[in-house]
């Protein structure tokens, strides 16, 4: 419902920035690689500095393993919105990607202070505390960020993650069974509403879709 709402504003102005913006945002936690890289395309043009954008770019790069690039997107992110705890989670995660394990704990502790009621910054917590061999302070953060949210596919995963490590084999394969019932329904749900609505996104001015 949410990605079709965002499309139709896209569709009914095809240069209204906010609607590409939050189908940028439902689409990066798919699998729509091509088609997400097609909007933050589209959304740069009209906005450098678009948080979602940066966001997206970031992680795809970061999922790539491409640290180089992973950072270009961080520092302009951080140009763009310094004082963002979830930017400062980020920052996290690639000091943790880069092997400054402590770096990266402090930076995640100082977020999840700041902003207690930020989910994504205990998830970076708990990767981070997972790398240190600190297991059970991992599943206590994990915990919280799932509280957070509950719903989100990939807390889940992180939690089958931390009781991996922790040898505990029957829950992590609750968690790992429960993330992927997540995953399906968003994607097939996303997956739906774009068969029922082609993601084409023409350009109104020029007749090509991109």
């Amino acid at each position: 419902l949410a990605y079709k709402s965002a499309y139709s504003l896209f569709m009914q102005k095809p240069h209204t920035l906010v609607g590409m913006e939050v189908m940028l945002m439902i689409l990066s936690d798919t699998r729509f690689d091509t088609i997400i890289l097609d909007l933050a395309d589209r959304v740069e043009v009209l906005h450098p500095e678009s948080t979602q954008m940066l966001l997206a770019r970031f992680f795809l790069a970061l999922e790539a393993n491409d640290l180089a690039n992973a950072e270009t997107f961080m520092q302009r992110l951080e140009q763009a919105i310094s004082t963002s705890t979830v930017v400062k989670s980020c920052r996290a995660l690639l000091s943790l990607k880069n092997g400054n394990v402590e770096d990266a704990f402090k930076l995640a502790k100082e977020s999840t202070l700041l902003q207690p009621k930020e989910g994504f910054g205990w998830s970076v917590l708990s990767q981070i505390q997972l790398a240190q061999g600190n297991k059970a302070d991992a599943l206590t953060s994990i915990k919280t960020a799932l509280e957070l949210l509950p719903y989100h596919h990939k807390m889940h995963n992180r939690l089958a993650q931390v009781y991996e490590a922790m040898g505990q084999q029957a829950e992590a394969k609750a968690a790992r069974e429960k993330s992927m019932s997540l995953r399906d329904k968003y994607e097939s749900g996303i997956t739906k509403a774009i068969r029922e609505q082609p993601m084409l996104l023409s350009d109104t001015d020029s007749g090509v879709a991109f």
